[in-house]
């Protein structure tokens, strides 16, 4: 498990990444926690510029999940 750090309009941000999925409407829409804050974040990933896995390793809060269905479970809290 390795934090992300990505740029979209100049913002460059560190996440814990746990889920990608489609929105209603379509849109890919990635579920993570920011690393500075601890706040759960939902980015769109059309909108991300720049990615670059880390080496940075995290304790996941939560499932880590990258399937089309299912939900995102709870095993812990920030």
């Amino acid at each position: 498990h390795l934090c992300v750090e990505w740029e979209s309009e100049g913002v460059r941000r560190i996440v814990e990444p746990y889920l990608v999925r489609r929105s209603r409407g379509g849109a890919l829409r990635l579920h993570s926690i920011d690393v500075a804050s601890r706040r759960l974040c939902v980015d769109g990933v059309e909108q991300i510029e720049r990615v670059r896995i880390t080496d940075q390793p995290f304790s996941p809060v939560f499932l880590v999940e990258f399937a089309q269905v299912g939900g995102i479970g709870a095993v812990g809290g920030c």
